[in-house]
């Protein structure tokens, strides 16, 4: 899963803003329950007629 940085520190290497892939789910729970990290959302693309 994709999340961006919300928090003010680093996160595995990563500057705050960026977006991270973590497969983890403990870890990832972990992070969005304390604030310093986001789910970013699908990013499905809408088709065009």
């Amino acid at each position: 899963m994709k999340f961006k940085i919300i928090g003010n520190k680093k996160i595995n290497g990563k500057e705050p803003g960026e977006v991270i892939e973590i497969k983890d789910d403990l870890l990832a729970e972990s992070l969005v329950s304390g604030g310093h990290i986001e789910k970013v959302s699908s990013g499905k693309k809408k088709g065009t007629k």
